[in-house]
């Protein structure tokens, strides 16, 4: 699962109808506080479009419609997820049931889902961070499963990646130039 946020999910699924694509209506989604609609890409894989319930839907710039993503990190144990998450990498529950955990850290929002078949496999996903160092000092403290030190790239990123406890895997990134 993918969750996309835009500014303008009546125009982005509009869109997505116009262009072909099966989206469902436009629900609101209490729990995460949004209006959303869904497709599935060609092999299945749900994306989810949303909108917060307090912003108009109006885009500030129409030629831009998406500014967030959302992962889905596949979990077979969601609770001991959420424990692992909250205590090893620093995450805030914002929303928790026996399937599905909603993890916050300063303006990152990721979904811990149960592993299912069409939720198999590990994950990838990437955080842009302001200190990387910082970050994985941070996380080596708290017995993070770290794949190595932070690491500059000539294409003007720091970056380091963790495992967590079903191995999928974020990078923490710190852009410089």
């Amino acid at each position: 699962m993918v969750f996309l946020e835009t500014d303008d999910v009546a125009g982005m699924r509009r869109g997505v109808v116009a262009r072909g694509g099966a989206a469902t209506e436009l629900e609101k989604v209490n729990w995460i506080k949004m209006r959303v609609f869904q497709i599935a890409d060609p092999d299945g894989h749900t994306l989810w479009f949303a909108q917060s319930f307090q912003e108009p839907d109006r885009p500030k710039d129409p030629s831009r419609q998406l500014i967030k993503m959302l992962p889905g990190i596949p979990l077979t144990d969601v609770a001991a997820g959420v424990a692992y998450y909250q205590r090893v990498l620093g995450f805030h529950v914002n929303y928790v049931q026996s399937d599905l955990g909603v993890m916050d850290r300063d303006d990152v929002t990721i979904l811990l889902i149960q592993r299912k078949e069409q939720h198999s496999g590990v994950a990838f996903c990437e955080a842009y961070v302001r200190d990387a160092d910082a970050l994985y000092a941070e996380l080596v403290g708290r017995g993070a499963d770290v794949q190595g030190e932070p690491v500059s790239h000539p294409w003007g990123l720091r970056d380091f990646q963790v495992l967590d406890l079903e191995s999928n895997r974020i990078m923490f990134a710190q852009p410089f130039e």
